[in-house]
């Protein structure tokens, strides 16, 4: 056939299969509520029931990982006082007693972790491909409204924010849950210890509360400079013949310098916030650890206390 012979027409169906191909990738296990009269977190609640099962077990697992935690310390002291104090009992059977629950915390906390960076990598996907949808349905007025680096920061960082809240907020609440349970053990083994060591936490939630206040309003900010930075990218990466057409890449140039200067500026004060707050909330607990030393230790002087129940206690 000659260059510039035309091959046979093109079957009327075999585009339209083509473009009718289904796509290889899974569909998302929900999407989101559609009602836009409900809260973000109730408009999320179809993502979280697809994938319920997995985070009910990793959140099992979770609570098997604290209550082996929360036991440790106890042993230690029954450790501490019938085997070393009294000698009323082999030290290799608390080791070996150690050794097991080291074995099972370990397999719960494998078993929580992988179980959460699972679903909320999964709810990440679901999200991604309900928004990407979701924007193929709009209009071209929509589009000529809003930057296109907007939508696109919103499509990535934004989705990348909710991703690391989900798999971040099931720690922080097992985290509450092991205070509980720490304090219900501290609580059997001495109250008057076990209030020393809560002395410094009204404080840190005082400081955690103000810290809050500061950086909610600063993260908004942040998440608009980004989308900002995010436009011009995108405008001048795709309009890169215009701005070359019009000698203008120094323009542009400028305003990309102005753009992430902003936004370099709210950076730093979200982390001079955190410099500020973040030293203080952290060493605050070392200060109730150092009251329960000094009020426990005079306490096992004075034989108020077994050396086992102070060192449980501190732990």
């Amino acid at each position: 056939m000659s260059a510039g012979a035309k091959g046979p027409p093109a079957e009327p169906g075999h585009a339209r299969s083509n473009a009718e191909r289904p796509s290889r990738a899974a569909a998302p296990g929900a999407t989101i509520d559609p009602d836009a009269s409900l809260g973000w977190f109730r408009r999320l609640l179809p993502l979280f029931a697809a994938h319920r099962f997995v985070i009910g077990g990793a959140l099992l697992a979770s609570l098997v990982m604290i209550a082996a935690g929360i036991v440790v310390p106890r042993i230690v002291m029954e450790a501490i006082d019938v085997s070393l104090t009294k000698r009323e009992r082999p030290m290799m059977d608390f080791v070996w007693l150690l050794a097991a629950i080291a074995a099972l915390r370990a397999i719960g906390a494998m078993c929580f972790r992988y179980g959460i960076q699972w679903a909320s990598q999964t709810f990440e996907y679901d999200l991604r491909t309900a928004i990407y949808e979701h924007l193929a349905t709009l209009s071209f007025g929509f589009y000529d409204r809003v930057q296109t680096g907007q939508l696109i920061s919103r499509a990535n960082a934004d989705i990348r924010a909710i991703q690391m809240f989900l798999s971040m907020a099931p720690l922080m609440a097992m985290t509450l849950f092991a205070f509980a349970g720490s304090l219900a053990v501290m609580l059997t083994i001495h109250p008057l210890l076990t209030l020393t060591a809560l002395v410094p936490i009204p404080g840190v939630y005082l400081l955690g509360l103000q810290m809050r206040g500061k950086l909610f309003p600063i993260s908004w900010v942040i998440s608009a400079r980004q989308a900002e930075v995010a436009t011009i990218v995108e405008e001048n990466v795709t309009g890169v013949r215009i701005v070359k057409s019009f000698a203008a890449e120094g323009q542009q140039v400028g305003a990309l310098y102005q753009a992430a200067e902003r936004l370099r500026w709210v950076t730093l004060k979200q982390v001079q916030i955190r410099s500020f707050f973040g030293p203080m909330m952290e060493n605050l607990p070392r200060v109730g650890r150092a009251l329960v030393l000094l009020y426990g230790g005079w306490l096992a002087i004075e034989g108020h206390v077994t050396i086992g129940a102070l060192v449980a206690v501190n732990m």
